[in-house]
């Protein structure tokens, strides 16, 4: 493993098998060169990364305490394990800046309500039992007791690694779902039993929904028209319900449904319309 760049006296950028590797170890550029060989005994960690992330992360290298880009791949290998998903690259950034700014501002004593902390825990109890599951290692680790908000930021975190995206969308993908559960639960005066099958697989739909919409990813009609025309026909109201949610998302955020989109969505909401109406 050959060095070609010295990040600063613990970390290395270095060619492996014509591969650039970010390297790190303690005292690892101590009296070494770009051009010299690093002993393998001499290394802690190599990181492999996508090259649209890798020059951000060689910054982050460069700048941040390591105990906190630890403390990150613990969370991450954890959340791949509970959750059996492949996070993108750049949670490995994300992730480890925002806990060493984190645990700074706790050691400030300076606490930043999460105003989200409600839906995170609503519509992403996964990647929200991550977020518990950091802050425990936080306390074990820095012995610094962090509370429900910072988990919810760190579930967001999780979340936008499981997009296939660099843009953080979580926190707009959870006020979006937020207002779509409004419009309905106002315009057909219900009340939402989330413990519901159909609840939870509404959200799912609403979340993947809004991965399109804030990807600007078209979903194509593969329907044809007499499908829709009879869901229209049979499900009045919830197919009211969702025009209004279409011109909601129109006005907001120009996207304009699609049939297969106005479609699904009439199905999810008169779903959740029928399971209350029989529970009543």
């Amino acid at each position: 493993m050959i060095i070609s760049k010295i990040l600063n006296n613990n970390a290395l950028i270095c060619i492996e098998n014509d591969e650039e590797v970010i390297v790190r170890g303690k005292g690892i550029s101590y009296k070494k060169s770009c051009g010299d060989e690093i002993e393998s005994a001499a290394i802690e960690k190599i990181y492999r990364l996508d090259n649209s992330v890798k020059s951000k992360f060689e910054e982050l290298v460069s700048q941040i305490d390591f105990k906190y880009l630890d403390l990150a791949e613990e969370i991450i290998q954890y959340a791949t394990i509970n959750m059996g998903v492949r996070l993108n690259d750049i949670i490995y950034i994300s992730l480890s800046d925002h806990i060493a700014y984190t645990i700074e501002r706790a050691k400030a004593h300076t606490l930043i309500t999460n105003p989200l902390l409600i839906d995170i825990k609503r519509f992403y109890p996964d990647e929200f039992n991550i977020g518990l599951h950091a802050i425990k290692l936080i306390k074990e680790k820095e012995n610094i007791q962090l509370n429900e908000d910072e988990a919810g930021f760190i579930a967001l975190n999780i979340v936008n690694a499981q997009i296939n995206s660099e843009k953080p969308i979580a926190y707009e993908t959870t006020r979006l779902i937020q207002n779509i559960l409004n419009i309905i639960r106002l315009r057909l005066n219900i009340t939402y039993n989330e413990d519901s099958v159909y609840y939870y697989r509404f959200i799912t739909h609403l979340k993947f929904f809004a991965q399109r919409l804030f990807l600007k990813e078209k979903n194509n009609d593969n329907f044809d028209d007499s499908l829709f025309n009879i869901v229209k026909e049979q499900y009045v109201k919830s197919f009211e319900c969702v025009q209004y949610i279409g011109e909601f998302v129109k006005n907001n955020f120009d996207y304009i449904l699609s049939q297969d989109e106005l479609l699904y969505l009439t199905i999810h909401v008169h779903r959740i319309a029928y399971r209350y109406e029989k529970e009543e």
